[in-house]
């Protein structure tokens, strides 16, 4: 490290993205917003770890820290939706913010449709802010 002056952090990255001689070659995929969440989706359920989904997917750590930051109110929402069907069966006074999770999950799937829609058909859906109408 001080030989070449830099720090842990970036030699703890440096091993971990090139350690075993393992380094991700050929294009860089572009990814849709679908895509995105999905691999978010899958780390976060434990189904691939970080790396893995480094090497499958041929991203960048700080590419996956910006989806995950840019996601993780999607994340979140769906997380608490299911924690709170499991404590929903013990509790069932919570419909109020029961009713609150299902219309976040219906947002993120309407969110997902528009998106589908816009890749599929190849026309902008979404407004443009300041728009008239």
């Amino acid at each position: 490290m001080t030989k070449y002056g830099v720090t842990g952090q970036t030699l703890k990255k440096w091993v971990r993205t090139y350690g075993k001689g393992e380094t991700i070659t050929g294009p860089l995929l572009r990814l849709t917003n679908i895509q995105q969440r999905q691999i978010i989706a899958e780390i976060e359920t434990g189904n691939l770890t970080i790396l893995e989904a480094l090497k499958k997917y041929k991203i960048n750590e700080s590419t996956f820290y910006y989806w995950r930051k840019k996601y993780s109110n999607d994340i979140v929402s769906v997380k608490t939706t299911d924690n709170m069907k499991k404590n929903d069966e013990c509790n069932p006074s919570s419909t109020e913010s029961q009713h609150l999770e299902e219309l976040k999950l219906k947002i993120i799937a309407l969110e997902t449709m528009i998106d589908i829609a816009e890749k599929e058909f190849n026309i902008p859906i979404r407004k443009k802010c300041g728009s008239k109408q």
